[in-house]
Parts: structure tokens; C-alpha cells; sequence
């Protein structure tokens, strides 16, 4: 299983927690067992559902044991239980905060584990898609799970340098601490007596079930182990290295009996997989491709090309129908065992929302994706998509009014586009990568302002694209900026952990917000222009005085705050961490609700105050109630023509003629097509429970 230092998306954090077996017992753990998911959906009723599939890179793979399902772990931070032969999702499981890294399913077939770089292992009901339990399991990220054969045990590996093999129960059996470096894998012998680790310090171990006492040490690979699995027919173990070769060896007793390398002038080797009559290996290697192997003798069958991105992990059918291999381009491709061709694929890439806003008479919601595209999404007809420019590098700044965003482009610069007819404003050449963050639009759309790499900001006529004046002192780079309500003071964060307001009119500086401990990622002003909102990499959020300079209050999240945003009654404001988890809280520092769905990557209030509209990573924006912390509506663009909004109950309304074939519903654990339900599930007022008519 690949680390997480060759993960992007991926930031670990090290914790000094000391377990116990007591600490750890499922029993003592507090889970949720309610059929209600995060956000307020009822997995008992009818849920809407598209086929895009994950929204970041798949990093692990569990078939089930008649090899019908599919469990996938991702960089998104869910995991999606698959009917293989529909290619579509029956369970999302959310749960995680961070990647999941690592899944496996029961022999019975009746349970899903899940483990994630938030150091928590996660037990799933396959028939009900209930969250059964879910502890934290290890001091680093779970990088592998797997069920003993027997269904007795599963065992974990983990960046903590340990293993550690748990029975069925859940209560902590053994701790398997010899490596010096991450565990990268786990896997039982077909007896379940044995486990092999395989670690970034070059060896794998072999370990006794029973005992945790270490049998043997195999250290033939030159670098990194990123796997190593047990045949399920005999003891036999292959393992694969960042040294370019698989190799296989048998335990005899306590001593190794090597077989030839399967070597390759390719890069390094990182998932294995055998199939289940022991005559065949599956290995993915880092060049996007996967090869089939004869385990006999090493003779490649098979190489497998087609994705677009690096693939993470590799599984065969049980029944020996396909092979599954997980890539970084957000899908799982099938391939037939016989043929090595490509037969199906579950999943399709798909653009993240960069840009949220409301008008402010609560008329229409603008939606902006990373592909720049931009939907206007209204009580009276609906949704409407526009294309603002070209690239996937779109991360949009709206006016207050909603008339102009600004966008970043390609070839540094940035565009001011007026959402109300789509066409280009003014383009914003030569523009540093903080201006990129760096860019906020006037309230009345009539002025752009940039960081700068100096501290300073450059203040732009928005019609013209003249350089207005600059404002502040030369200090270090300003990387965030907001306007206040009326226009007239603008807040601008410094990568020094400092934030300055500056005066619009006389250029100078009124205030230096000091108190953050690292960098400032986001900056706001309250509508009234009375407090300056900030939050920082060091998990606090500061609420300003404006006139004063004065700290008014102070919140602490679990983890590093990139967005913040204030209430129009400036009163409560919401964060949205590394993570994707947003909270509301109230200007005293007090949580009001926090919203349990990962990913979200913006958020912002609605004129009236009673509802959140969030963006993330699956594309997907979502309009939450604040008060319940439940999802009221969810907007998808499915094309340019095609929407579709829907509710936690199931509830829709669509544009007429819909080309449905991207949705599908899912009810209790079925399947069914759109058009099963599409009537009874219709509301034809359904955006007028938020939006203005």
C-alpha cells in the first residue's frame, strides 16, 4: 500500500497518545447506529443518486466475497460500496476526517472496514450502510486492513511503525512493533495463523497470530517494501518494492526459500493482489500501468493501460471474472482476467465547486466549478450554466452583489467576468500566484483589488483595468484580501501571521491584527463593516474590532481554518477547515452546529441567515439549514443543459427533457433507475423553500 509521503493529499499529524486495550475496545466506543447520515439523510428512504464516484484519487480497493461488490477508499474522505455489475454505488460511508487509505470487507460479507489518515478504523453495516463503530486505532494514518480467512480476526498497519492484529469483537490482540519505519501493508496466511508487514524500512516481517511474537525477517528488497501478501493456496509471499522488483519467497518453519525476482526496468512496485486459485499476481506499478503475472514463474499475461493517473491499489474478482485496479484519476477501471482488456469502469472525473454566493435579494445561487463553469441556479427557471473561460485552474471571487466574479486563470492572470450575461469584463495580466488567492471585487463590482508579493495592495478599475493606487507599506506577501461592506477599508492577511485593515480612500494603514501563532489562510469583513474576521494554519479564528484593532473573541477548530466567513447579522460566522468539516459559531466563540459532510472546500451564508451554501469536492453544492445542521437542498450540474436539485428525503426537481442517465436512486442498499420514481419523488416548488421566487 503506498505511504502517505507519496501522497499530495495527504498532512499528517503526529499524536503522543498512549493506547491501552481497555481504551480501544469497540464496545467502549461511542458510534452512531441511527440510519440517519451526516447531513440529515435517511438511508431507509430513497436517495438520489449520480454515477461520478469519487471526487479525488482512489487509493484502496476490498471486493466482497462472491466478488459482486466493491469497496473503495478515497482522498475525498469517504469510502463507496459498489454493485460491480450495474457499476454503480450502492453505500457512501462518511465518517472520516481525512483520506481513506485503507478497506477491507468481512469474509461474510456483512461488514465493511475502513481505516484513514485520521487514525481511526471504521465499521460499516452492508445491509443498512450504518455506521457501526468507529475508534482511533493507531498513532499515524491506517495505511492497511484485511480480515483474517477465517473471519476470527483483522489486523491493521500503520505510519505509527506498528501492526496490530484485533479480534472480531474488536478488543486489541497484539500489537506488532519491529519496524522502524511506517508499516506500509498486513496480510493473513490462508490458515490465519500468520501475517506478513511489509515497511518503507526495507524488510517485511513474518508474525505469529497467536502470540504477536516476530518468526522471521526477510530483507532481500534494496529499498522500500510497499507491499507484501500471503498466497491464499500455499506460503508463498510476494512482495513489491520501490527497487523495481516483486519477490516471491516461501516460509518454511523459520527459514525463506527464495524464488526467482520478477524484475522490470520500470519504477517501483506498490500493490499486489493474487487471485484466489494462487496462479496469478496483479501488481500496479507507479507508471500508471498494472501487469498480470503467472506466479509460477513470473511470465507477465497481461499490461494494463488506460488510466490517466497513478493507480493506488489492485483486486481480483474472487471468482476470477475481472481484476480491479484504483487510480488517482478519481476512478476503478474492470479488466477481464482472460483478455486483459478493459471491460468497465466505475466513476467519472469531475470538476470541484471553487466559488459560492447568494444575490442579495436570495434570488439566486451562483455556483462556480475549478473547469469554469458557472451555474445560476433560480426558484422560477431553474438552472442555468455559462462558460467562463477554459483550463482547470478556476477559483472564483464574487462581488456582493453577484453581478461579477473574478476568476483565475491560466499564464497568470485573472478575469473579471458579469455573471449576468457571461461576458469578460477585464483581463488582469501578469499577476504573481498570491494574486491567484490574492483577489477580491467591490461591492459594487467597480474595483478590483490584488495581494501583493511586497505586503502591498494594488487596487484596479475594474472597467478599464487601470492601476487605481496602492495601498499599505512594503512588508511580506499580502495572500488574502476582503473589501468591507460599503467599500470604503479593505483587510488584507500578511504570511507573516499578521493582518493589516487599510483604509480604501488615503491608502493607510488603520490597524496591524496581531496574535495568530502561523499563517493567516483566510480574511473577512462583517457586512457592517465592524469586525474583521481571520483564520489561521494554527486552527484558531479570530473575531476583530474594526474601529479598534482589538481581539473580540477567539474559536479553536481541530485542525488548520482556510475558510472563514461572517453572517450578514455579523453576529455568527462559519469555518471550514483542512478537512472540509464546517462549523458555525457564534461571535462569542460558541459552536452553534457543526455540518458532517467532508470536503467542502467554500462556504458562505444566505441573505437571510438561515441557511449555508457549501461547495465540494464531488461537485455537488449544497444548501444547509443552520439551525438543524441537516442538508436542505443539493444542487447538481450534470451538463450544460442538464440540472437537477434534490432533497435528503429524496424530493427533485429538474429541467425538462432531463438526460437522466447520470442518476440513478438507491434504497436500502437497491438499486433503481431514475425513471422508477422520478413523478412520485417530483416537487415542483422545491427551489422555493430557500430561494427567493
Amino acid at each position: 500500500m503506498p505511504t502517505n509521503q507519496t501522497l499530495n493529499h495527504h498532512t499528517m499529524y503526529t499524536k503522543k497518545n498512549l493506547f491501552t486495550t481497555a481504551l480501544l475496545l469497540w464496545s467502549l466506543t461511542a458510534c452512531n447506529r441511527d440510519p440517519v447520515a451526516p447531513g440529515g439523510i435517511d438511508l431507509s428512504e430513497p436517495r438520489l443518486m449520480t454515477s461520478w464516484g469519487h471526487a479525488e484519487a482512489v487509493l484502496s480497493l476490498a471486493t466482497s466475497p462472491d466478488g459482486e461488490h466493491l469497496l473503495t477508499g478515497s482522498a475525498d474522505y469517504t469510502a463507496r460500496y459498489w454493485d460491480v455489475s450495474s457499476r454503480k454505488e450502492v453505500w457512501r460511508f462518511i465518517g472520516h476526517e481525512g483520506a481513506v487509505i485503507a478497506t477491507a470487507v468481512s469474509p461474510d460479507g456483512k461488514t465493511a472496514l475502513t481505516g484513514g489518515e485520521d487514525h481511526k478504523i471504521c465499521a460499516w453495516n452492508l445491509e443498512t450502510g450504518v455506521q457501526e463503530k468507529c475508534f482511533e486505532a493507531h498513532g499515524g494514518g491506517v495505511l492497511d486492513l484485511e480480515f483474517a480467512p477465517d473471519g476470527t480476526r483483522f489486523a491493521s498497519a500503520s505510519e505509527d511503525g506498528s501492526a496490530r492484529i484485533w479480534e472480531s469483537s474488536g478488543t486489541l490482540q497484539h500489537t506488532l512493533k519491529a519496524h522502524t519505519d511506517f508499516v506500509e501493508s498486513v496480510s493473513f496466511s490462508k490458515d490465519s495463523k500468520q501475517v506478513v508487514t511489509a515497511s518503507l524500512d526495507g524488510t517485511a516481517l513474518v508474525w505469529e497470530v497467536a502470540t504477536g511474537q516476530k518468526r522471521l525477517t526477510y530483507k532481500s528488497h534494496k529499498s522500500e517494501v510497499w507491499d507484501a501478501i500471503f498466497s491464499p493456496t500455499e506460503n508463498l509471499i510476494a512482495s513489491a518494492s520501490a527497487d523495481r522488483t516483486i519477490m516471491r519467497w516461501r516460509v518454511r518453519g523459520d527459514t525463506v526459500q527464495a524464488l526467482s525476482p520478477i524484475s522490470v526496468n520500470w519504477s517501483g512496485w506498490e500493490s499486489l493482489d493474487f487471485s484466489k486459485d494462487g496462479q496469478f499476481l496483479i501488481a500496479a506499478n507507479s507508471d500508471k500501468s498494472a501487469r498480470i503475472f503467472r506466479t509460477s514463474d513470473g511470465v507477465e499475461r497481461h499490461k494494463l493501460e488506460g488510466h490517466t493517473g497513478r493507480i493506488w491499489a489492485v483486486a481480483f474478482d474472487p471468482k476470477g471474472r475481472y481484476v480491479a485496479t484504483a487510480g488517482g484519476d478519481q476512478t476503478v477501471r474492470l479488466w477481464s482476467v482472460e483478455t486483459g482488456k478493459e471491460t468497465g469502469q466505475l466513476g467519472h472525473p469531475h470538476s470541484l465547486v471553487t466559488g459560492v454566493a447568494f444575490t442579495p435579494d436570495q434570488k439566486k445561487a451562483l455556483i462556480f466549478r475549478l473547469d469554469h463553469a458557472l451555474t445560476i441556479w433560480q426558484a422560477s427557471n431553474g438552472a442555468r450554466s455559462v462558460q467562463l473561460g477554459s483550463g482547470n485552474t478556476g477559483v472564483a471571487h464574487f462581488s456582493s452583489d453577484g453581478n461579477a466574479v473574478l476568476v483565475s486563470g491560466l499564464n497568470d492572470t485573472a478575469v473579471l467576468w458579469d455573471t449576468r450575461n457571461g461576458r469578460k469584463i477585464q483581463t488582469f495580466g501578469q499577476i504573481n500566484k498570491f494574486k491567484l488567492a490574492a483577489g477580491a471585487v467591490s461591492p459594487d463590482g467597480s474595483r478590483v483589488a490584488f495581494g501583493e508579493t511586497d505586503g502591498t495592495i494594488s487596487l484596479y478599475a475594474a472597467a478599464s483595468g487601470r492601476l487605481s493606487r496602492r495601498l499599505g507599506k512594503k512588508a511580506s506577501p499580502a495572500n488574502h484580501v476582503a473589501f468591507s461592506g460599503k467599500g470604503d477599508a479593505l483587510a488584507a492577511s500578511l504570511s507573516e501571521r499578521d493582518a493589516v485593515i487599510l483604509e480604501v480612500q488615503s491608502g493607510a494603514i488603520r490597524h496591524k491584527l496581531k496574535g495568530h501563532k502561523a499563517n493567516i489562510l483566510d480574511i473577512d469583513f462583517s457586512e457592517d463593516g465592524t469586525k474583521v474576521l481571520t483564520g489561521s494554519r494554527d486552527g484558531t479564528a479570530f473575531v476583530w474590532d474594526a474601529q479598534k484593532g482589538t481581539q473580540i473573541a477567539q474559536i479553536k477548530a481541530a485542525h488548520p481554518i482556510t475558510i472563514v466567513r461572517f453572517a450578514p447579522n455579523g453576529e455568527t460566522f462559519v469555518t471550514v477547515d483542512t478537512f472540509g468539516n464546517a462549523q458555525v459559531w457564534r461571535t462569542s466563540g460558541d459552536e452553534e452546529a457543526k455540518l458532517s459532510m467532508p470536503g467542502i472546500t467554500i462556504a458562505t451564508f444566505s441573505p437571510d441567515g438561515d441557511h449555508l451554501l457549501t461547495g465540494t469536492m464531488d461537485g455537488i453544492a449544497r444548501i444547509w439549514e443552520v439551525d438543524s445542521g441537516n442538508i436542505a437542498l443539493e444542487l447538481t450540474t450534470l451538463d450544460e443543459k442538464n440540472w437537477v436539485a434534490s432533497t435528503a428525503t429524496g424530493k427533485v426537481i429538474h429541467n425538462d427533457q432531463l438526460d437522466a442517465r447520470p442518476l440513478y436512486w438507491t434504497v436500502g442498499g437497491r438499486i433503481e433507475s431514475f425513471s422508477v420514481r422520478q413523478k412520485d419523488m417530483l416537487q415542483t416548488d422545491l427551489l422555493q423553500t430557500v430561494l427567493k421566487p
